[in-house]
């Protein structure tokens, strides 16, 4: 394995600090299986959500879409299944995040094909005024929001409140949660401000998630023109971050 590539995996599975990697590695979602082979203290498994760049014009816009998706998919349809009715308090200090978790996760557990799509469509694009009734709900989500709520979902996917509540966790760290993005070469093709405000956006969810997480951005590609294009795009919007910049592995010898 190549000594950067084991230097970070070796810093996502002992450190606290949340961490962003940037690679072009041919094969990505075989790096969970490397965490076994490391010569690490044991320690709890390590969860990873995949994800693909959106091609949206709007990035942040997909970003919140491909998340929500995934929930969806989790939840058989219910994004909000992991969240139980008789734990919703003090979800979010976010008003308007917390007053939409308590209206809409009963509301999900009905099975009520309408009101899912409803319960999608506000925690996405928005619903009309009328729907927003329906729903027991005045406020709309903005992007924000929607980061909050998603990154809600994100914690308790892996970290489950009701967990750490009981001291399942005490005495040991959370495992680790990686979140990979797939095809961040879709980046250099877009303007500079929609580029901004979609690192900001992971960022934002960087700071929300907190301790044990990690931002995998991987790259697609790997002719010397495309991932220097690629670090200029990415990199200076994580400063301030530990940066694991391994654009440059060899792709020949890194062997998983």
């Amino acid at each position: 394995m190549n000594e950067a590539l084991r230097l970070a995996l070796t810093e996502i599975s002992t450190s606290s600090n949340p961490q962003v990697v940037l690679t072009a590695l041919c094969d990505p979602l075989t790096i969970a299986e490397t965490f076994d082979t490391l010569a690490l203290p044991p320690t709890s498994f390590i969860s990873m959500s995949y994800l693909h760049t959106p091609l949206f014009p709007d990035l942040v816009r997909g970003l919140c879409h491909r998340l929500w998706d995934n929930f969806i998919q989790m939840g058989n349809g219910n994004a909000l299944r992991l969240l139980s009715e008789d734990d919703l308090e003090e979800r979010s200090d976010n008003l308007v995040v917390q007053r939409a978790i308590e209206a809409l996760v009963p509301l999900s557990k009905k099975g009520d094909p309408q009101l899912a799509l409803l319960i999608d469509a506000y925690c996405t694009d928005g619903c009309t005024p009328a729907e927003r009734r329906d729903l027991g709900l005045s406020r709309a989500l903005d992007r924000q929001d929607q980061l909050d709520l998603l990154s809600i979902l994100m914690r308790e996917q892996v970290w489950p409140r009701r967990l750490l509540q009981r001291g399942t966790f005490q005495g040991m760290k959370y495992p680790p949660f990686i979140m990979h993005l797939d095809h961040v070469e879709r980046l250099v093709h877009c303007a500079p401000l929609d580029v901004a405000q979609f690192t900001s956006a992971l960022c934002y969810l960087i700071d929300a998630m907190g301790e044990r997480f990690t931002l995998w951005l991987n790259a697609v590609g790997d002719t010397p023109v495309l991932l220097q294009e690629i670090e200029q795009a990415i990199c200076p919007h994580f400063v301030g971050y530990p940066l694991h910049n391994l654009l440059l592995i060899d792709q020949e010898k890194h062997e998983l």
